[in-house]
């Protein structure tokens, strides 16, 4: 176990840690481990179960490698979603980048199957976007996700994303759905 200082983003029933690399290589070695987070200036066991992180997992090794060349630079928002009460990482969410020069940030996200149907990605991500409307130099949101992923779907409709068409992508082997959001 290890002792780490996060970021914390609120909703309702859940948090928003960002997840540091100790996080990541542990979970590069073993699916199912705990990890002592400091939240709000307390202490708190957090549960890193096999499902953690779902489809992100692949991207670990590159971000790890990133996070190990860049120690002292924070992520524009994002990491690993928390149930509040369990204490259980249910998710992995953030954003692919800070703004651009247009303002224009891309988010993704990814949650546990067990905690699927629930509302729990609808209202991190309705709070991350939140969040991320809020700081100045953002205007818009988008978002990709498979045509059938019919979840993920409903979690960016929920949050107020609109569809903006769409484009075939080799490495998922089937058709991306584009989405955004722009600040009011």
């Amino acid at each position: 176990m290890f002792q780490i200082n996060a970021f914390v983003l609120r909703a309702p029933r859940m948090f928003l840690v960002q997840t540091p690399l100790e996080v990541i290589l542990k979970r590069l070695e073993t699916d199912d481990f705990y990890a002592t987070l400091e939240v709000d200036g307390r202490k708190v066991q957090v549960h890193f179960t096999p499902g953690w992180p779902g489809d992100a997992l692949g991207f670990f090794p590159s971000w790890a490698e990133w996070k190990a060349a860049h120690p002292l630079e924070r992520e524009f928002g994002g990491g690993t979603a928390v149930h509040a009460l369990e204490h259980v990482a249910v998710g992995q969410m953030g954003f692919k980048g800070p703004p651009d020069e247009q303002g224009n940030m891309e988010i993704g996200f990814g949650f546990h199957p067990n905690y699927g149907g629930q509302g729990y990605a609808t209202e991190l991500v309705g709070a991350q976007v939140a969040w991320a409307l809020e700081q100045s130099e953002v205007y818009r949101i988008t978002a990709e996700c498979l045509s059938t992923n019919s979840g993920s779907i409903r979690v960016l409709e929920k949050c107020g994303f609109a569809r903006i068409g769409e484009r075939w992508d080799e490495e998922e082997g089937g058709v991306l759905l584009l989405w955004e959001k722009f600040r009011i």
